[in-house]
């Protein structure tokens, strides 16, 4: 039975799409059937209607690669699949041992643990903070959105079109590096032979010589058509702001977790390594938001603030406020421990 439901939620002919050589066999008379990679798979599009949108079909797949198990104590982790590593990327692993209290639960980098990661620090947090943290974050945002939606609209698209920017003078500047690069190893290889002909260089150490030179401009191109590619996604790439508040006005108050509130709100959580310089162990965490990402410029410290003194009928409050809504740029920052 959960397979056959299983099957059913990963089917994109749902989506109105007929899809060919899902399997294969390694020889006609062989009675083995080959499951082959969706690489593999031939599909066309809009060959019949769709029973379900593009939109659902991804959110189940997003909710199906977080599988919620339950631990030896039997616990089932609150954010499956959403908790990352800022430094090395990888996820952060649920630990609730059955020796522990409930707030005692943690996350820890599983590069930190892998042999093949190698990740510097352990990244470590705990369940029950990380959950204050962002019940907290979400609370603040349906707030801002209901009483200043204009205001967090303009705050998005100004911060996506920062990002957006930052991410392409950084590529673009790695392109310029790497077609730099091709253009020296043209010239390198160029000389090589050259010097081989005048006798300058015996044959084998030219083709030694050569073929790593070769290898490494082979592997610049494909490097630099990969990036090529990104780039123009990146220009290509807009925010869907009203998607989200499509999403987050279903939640008239955020009181509680649910798994399908965090999975539908929430795209992805990244934890940094602790900051110790101030005598307090400080962690960022950044919280990107489903179809928007993270918006740093949202203060929600500096706004409470600013609303508290614009509720007293200070004429300065308002002014603060107004002030506030129009220039919110710090990042957060919290003390989980």
């Amino acid at each position: 039975m959960a397979s056959t439901i299983i099957t059913i939620l990963r089917r994109r002919e749902y989506l109105g799409h007929t899809v060919n050589f899902k399997t294969t066999k390694a020889s006609y008379d062989s009675k083995r059937v080959i499951h082959n990679d969706s690489d593999a798979q031939v599909v066309f599009e809009n060959t019949h209607p769709a029973i379900i949108n593009q939109e659902t079909f991804n959110r189940v797949q997003q909710l199906r690669s977080g599988k919620r198990r339950k631990s030896k104590s039997g616990r089932v982790e609150p954010f499956s699949g959403l908790v990352y590593c800022a430094d090395c990327k990888s996820k952060l692993y649920f630990s609730a041992g059955a020796c522990l209290k409930e707030n005692q639960d943690y996350y820890v980098c599983s590069g930190f643990r892998s042999k093949k990661v190698k990740c510097a620090h352990s990244h470590y947090i705990r369940v029950a903070v990380l959950q204050k943290l962002v019940l907290n974050y979400l609370a603040k945002a349906r707030q801002y959105t209901q009483q200043h939606e204009a205001d967090f609209v303009r705050l998005v698209r100004q911060d996506s079109a920062e990002q957006t920017q930052k991410e392409l003078r950084r590529s673009e500047k790695q392109l310029a590096q790497w077609q730099d690069r091709v253009t020296e190893l043209d010239t390198i290889i160029q000389r090589l032979y050259e010097d081989s002909v005048h006798g300058k260089l015996s044959d084998e150490r030219f083709v030694k010589l050569s073929q790593g030179y070769e290898q490494e401009q082979k592997d610049l191109h494909v490097q630099a058509e990969e990036l090529s590619q990104t780039i123009a996604a990146q220009e290509e790439q807009t925010v869907n702001v009203e998607r989200f508040l499509k999403l987050i006005r279903k939640y008239s108050d955020v009181t509680e977790l649910t798994p399908a509130m965090l999975h539908e709100l929430i795209e992805r959580i990244e934890v940094h390594t602790p900051d110790k310089s101030s005598g307090q162990r400080v962690v960022k965490v950044d919280i990107a938001l489903s179809y928007i990402g993270v918006v740093s410029r949202l203060d929600f410290a500096a706004l409470d603030a600013a609303e508290e003194a614009s509720a007293d009928g200070d004429s300065a409050g308002r002014q603060n406020l107004r002030e506030v809504l129009g220039n919110l740029g710090k990042p957060l920052r919290f003390r989980p421990c």
